[in-house]
């Protein structure tokens, strides 16, 4: 999964295995749903705090004294 900088979800790939019919000959949509969220979540998470990480390069640390700036 690939997030932009303004945290756009640019691409994602999805593991074959996920979509394979089970043992009863379905394919389990609601867990693929779960997966999907929580991957989305885990990419958003990365993006925040790689804009932090950069932000305190630029500020020199004092991101965290500005209330509100994030």
């Amino acid at each position: 999964m690939i997030f932009n900088g303004q945290q756009d979800l640019v691409k994602l790939a999805i593991d074959p295995k996920v979509v394979q019919p089970g043992s009863d000959g379905k394919v389990d949509i609601e867990l693929l749903e779960d997966l999907i969220v929580a991957a989305v979540s885990q990419g958003i998470e990365q993006s925040k705090a790689l804009m932090r990480e950069e932000m305190n390069k630029v500020t020199g640390g004092l991101g965290g004294a500005m209330p509100g700036l994030f």
